[in-house]
């Protein structure tokens, strides 16, 4: 007998949840970098910002592998804004020498980003290029998520700037 497309997503949903708990379960005995390595890499997408928070709050990391960490999770993640609260808890813990000398060449005086959607959290994604923003307000489902903003930002605000999916990304904390 078939399945009904209701048990296929509880299934889907049972299935994410055993993830989930099996990568918790991970981390909760993980002994080493690589333990939490591994508790990281097999959990879903939509709960590694929450694990990464576990981790770093709980395990004895060094501060090259929590930027490496940030950078994994935040490089492969989607929809970040429905997580803004909890990636302003995991952002403060980033501090990435080649990133801040980076800053430092490319913010000499502020310069002008672009972003389409909600401001809420404290750290942001911008970008450098008003087509990428336009594409996320293209995307958007929702108007509140479709607001254009243009803004100066100076090195200070910066945090991070990565390009990983040609998005030109600068990572802003207000």
């Amino acid at each position: 007998m078939a399945t009904t497309y209701e048990q296929h997503l509880k299934d889907i949903d049972i299935r994410l949840a055993n993830e989930c708990q099996s990568a918790f379960d991970l981390l909760y005995d993980a002994k080493t970098e690589d333990d939490v390595w591994q508790a990281l890499f097999i959990c879903n997408r939509g709960n590694r910002p929450d694990l990464l928070m576990n981790a770093i709050c709980h395990h004895p990391l060094s501060q090259k592998t929590i930027n490496e960490m940030i950078e994994y999770v935040w490089i492969d993640s989607e929809n970040v804004y429905h997580y803004c609260y909890e990636w302003d808890e995991v952002w403060c813990n980033y501090d990435n020498p080649y990133q801040n000398k980076l800053i430092k060449r490319i913010f000499k005086q502020p310069r002008k980003l672009y972003r389409v959607g909600n401001l809420d959290g404290k750290y942001q994604s911008w970008t450098f290029c008003k087509d990428v923003a336009k594409f996320f307000g293209i995307r958007a489902r929702r108007e509140q998520d479709k607001v254009w903003h243009e803004e100066y930002f100076s090195a200070e605000q910066i945090v991070a700037i990565f390009n990983d999916r040609k998005e030109k990304e600068v990572i802003i904390r207000r």
